[in-house]
């Protein structure tokens, strides 16, 4: 093969118990790539090497799970199309006319 294999032939390899990845071209394997980037990628010094700030550190944003339930203890069921058409044309006078219709 002269690229990587598509999601099909990765299904036929693997059913044929072959590793997909002896069918990949050579150029696209990490030894070509480190042969091309070598001389101009350097290692990043990791963490503790890094410069220390006075500011405080920035933490990562706090996720809420969803409130569960069904559709009706949200409000029931909505009209979802004419909810899509107002945002989208809501602005117009005569769209939204339409869009309530």
């Amino acid at each position: 093969m002269t690229a990587m294999p598509c999601n099909h032939a990765v299904s036929a390899i693997v059913k044929a118990k072959l590793q997909p990845e002896d069918f990949v071209d050579d150029f696209f394997k990490k030894a070509m790539y480190k042969k091309a980037y070598g001389h101009i990628i350097f290692p990043v010094p990791g963490p503790n090497l890094w410069p220390r700030s006075r500011t405080q550190d920035i933490e990562p944003p706090v996720f809420r799970d969803k409130e569960l339930g069904s559709n009706k203890q949200r409000g029931g069921k909505t009209n979802l199309r004419s909810q899509h058409q107002e945002i989208h044309l809501g602005w117009h006078p005569l769209l939204v006319a339409t869009a309530n219709l």
